[in-house]
């Protein structure tokens, strides 16, 4: 997969499945940021009313082993968002220049 990623853009990972988390990051996330929801926090995707039904939403990917591990991958609202592996992960943390953790 290649990402097309601006130097100064941030990436904001993800950690747990909490709505504060993403409310928080979400807020300070920037229109040209990337968010990767990880472990816990692919729950997000199909929990209703965490997500803004309006407005700019940074790119999301998902991690691909996160959403096997926990049998996500029948839903249909996980087709709509590209998967990254554990190396195109990485490629993603090296494409920024910032990182942040959320959880």
């Amino acid at each position: 997969m290649s990402f097309q990623v601006q130097e100064d853009d941030c990436l904001h990972l993800l950690l747990r499945s909490s709505a504060a988390a993403l409310e928080s990051c979400l807020a300070v996330a920037g229109p040209g940021d990337s968010i990767v929801l990880l472990g816990t926090a692919v729950f997000l995707l199909i929990e209703p009313g965490v997500w803004p039904e309006s407005g700019q939403i940074p790119r999301v990917f998902l991690h691909s082993a996160d959403i096997k591990a926990h049998g996500l991958d029948r839903f249909e609202q996980i087709a709509e968002f590209p998967t990254v592996s554990e190396q195109e992960l990485v490629d993603l943390v090296c494409r920024h220049r910032h990182c942040l953790s959320w959880k």
